[in-house]
């Protein structure tokens, strides 16, 4: 179990500090993703900005405590942050908002199904974390770099992820 928790932590920690890091790139970046809030329909004009605000500050505090001591911390708060971003994905994909993905940045995929199936892997990775972190063991050097190098893998793939649909989806 100490290999599974490495590699969760490996995931979640590079997927939000990749999602903080790029909304924190620029002004421009901040401001897209604080667009996307509001053209979402799911937050108001006015509270745009401290929302936008209060996600990095949440995705850089999943971050830090997936580094440190406060792993079970750290997990609970990825699915309590994930199963929201889930839920206002969701919402908006019913309600057929046309609204640019920016939980990375600056993609121009409009958010739809791969968003949800992006957001419910992370979701059950942190599930599995969370479940795995009551385990102990004296881990291996091997095992752990097996770990650690399956959660930046699946890092890489959950980040990109809807890039990666898009090859099997969109029209030549």
């Amino acid at each position: 179990m100490v290999y599974v928790l490495l590699a969760c932590r490996c995931a979640l920690g590079l997927v939000f500090a990749v999602s903080a890091g790029s909304k924190l790139s620029s002004r421009a970046a901040f401001a897209e993703f604080s667009a996307m809030l509001k053209a979402s329909g799911l937050v108001p004009a006015r509270w745009r900005k401290a929302v936008a605000v209060a996600v990095i500050a949440l995705e850089i505090a999943v971050v830090v405590q997936l580094a440190g001591v406060q792993v079970p911390a750290g997990l609970a708060l990825a699915v309590l942050l994930l199963a929201v971003f889930t839920a206002g994905i969701g919402l908006a994909v019913r309600r057929g908002t046309a609204v640019a993905c920016r939980c990375f940045g600056g993609s121009g995929t409009t958010l739809g199904y791969p968003h949800l199936v992006r957001n419910l892997l992370l979701l059950t990775l942190a599930a599995v974390g969370l479940a795995a972190a009551s385990g102990t063991g004296a881990p291996h050097p091997g095992g752990v770099a097996v770990a650690v190098v399956a959660g930046a893998a699946a890092a890489a793939v959950l980040v990109r992820f809807d890039e990666l649909t898009g090859l099997f989806t969109d029209p030549v």
